[in-house]
């Protein structure tokens, strides 16, 4: 019972949280794809966020249910979920108040956006995919379900992967140079390359 109360609040505050940004950056006046989005991404989206749903609200309202979907974990293993899913609202809470009116859910640029390089994007260029992975990693491990671990995980794996090379073409389009200077010096979704780069700044020895 503990750690579904876990579960329902760390999804519970996602929700609103992506509900306070999206209504201040006025999402829900605009389309929900643009035309930039591959429809076939939309469908497979749609395929898996299914199942992913299902088991969720299977999870928080009927845990009794559908026992072929639950594994058996140590219970540090939960804990560890439990802390990384809420260290990822923490990051995705971070990641929003940088973006602020540029937070957009599908691939879009619009005339008034800034490229974003403060917060967490002084180290990683796409630091919510990132906070997601980890979420749904941790809703695995706190449920104990891997159909909700499978399928968050395809969803998001599917963003780190195709979206993500549709949607830095976009950026060098809009923002040339300057973003592909950006690019060289920040790393995708560990700040690994940043921290080399800072520290060959702070020490010319540094290679």
């Amino acid at each position: 019972m503990g750690y579904r109360v876990v579960f329902i609040c760390l999804f519970c505050s996602l929700t609103a949280l992506r509900f306070h940004y999206k209504l201040r950056a006025g999402l829900f006046r605009e389309r929900l794809f643009s035309k930039e989005e591959n429809a076939a991404f939309v469908v497979y989206r749609a395929v898996l966020g299914t199942p992913l749903l299902a088991a969720t609200v299977q999870y928080c309202f009927l845990p009794g249910r559908m026992a072929f979907s639950y594994v058996s974990l140590p219970a540090w293993a939960r804990f560890l979920g439990a802390v990384t899913g809420g260290l990822s609202l923490l990051l995705l809470m971070w990641v929003h108040r940088s973006l602020g009116a540029n937070f957009s859910t599908s691939i879009f640029v619009r005339p008034g956006h800034r490229m974003i390089d403060t917060g967490p994007y002084r180290w990683i260029r796409h630091p919510m995919y990132a906070a997601y992975f980890v979420l749904f990693l941790s809703a695995f491990l706190i449920a104990e379900n891997w159909i909700i671990g499978a399928s968050g995980t395809a969803i998001i794996g599917m963003l780190m992967t195709v979206r993500l090379k549709r949607e830095e073409d976009i950026l060098i389009q809009r923002f040339g140079r300057r973003y592909l200077d950006y690019r060289r010096t920040t790393g995708r979704f560990l700040p690994w390359r940043a921290l080399r780069v800072h520290a060959s700044f702070d020490d010319p020895d540094v290679s």
